[in-house]
């Protein structure tokens, strides 16, 4: 699914169905929940949109930039957690670990270390044991040279 957008029109909500739809957490947890709060608030009180401190010529700008701003707090938060991965895993090398392969391509393995939920790639150059091909058809890499036959696969579910 796409990432919802904020915007000052009113676009429904296609999984919902409803034709008119707003979002707002409480407590107020995003600016949007704010502002939707603010809005609701002076319509309560009896003041007309265009009269109101949230006018068409300011909503525009706030759903904009609190669509910008959103995503690069996701940015962060993502960033933020591979870094302490990072940090834990530090001490683990050389520890054995359950994964699953999540992706084969041409230079390596994506696995996701299943008690950790850790992902990284492991790099073709690092299977130091053979010499592997890559089959793209197949999502495999094989070691086709030693006829042992070993082949990391990918299975799309």
């Amino acid at each position: 699914m796409a990432k919802a957008v904020y915007s000052d029109r009113n676009i429904g909500h296609y999984g919902l169905g409803f034709d008119y739809y707003s979002h707002f957490t409480s407590p107020i947890r995003r600016y949007p929940d704010l502002i939707v709060h603010r809005m609701l608030k002076q319509y309560a009180a009896g003041i007309h949109f265009r009269n109101g401190m949230y006018s068409v010529s300011v909503l525009p700008y706030i759903a904009k930039q609190s669509s910008v701003m959103e995503r690069s707090a996701m940015e962060a938060e993502r960033t933020a957690v591979k870094v302490m991965q990072v940090e834990y895993m530090k001490r683990h090398i050389g520890d054995e670990f359950h994964a699953v392969i999540s992706g084969v391509t041409n230079f390596g393995i994506f696995v996701e270390l299943t008690d950790l939920l850790v992902q990284g790639l492991l790099h073709v150059r690092d299977l130091s044991d053979d010499y592997y091909t890559y089959d793209e058809k197949q999502y495999t890499l094989k070691d086709d040279e030693q006829g042992n036959n070993t082949a990391w696969r990918y299975v799309r579910s």
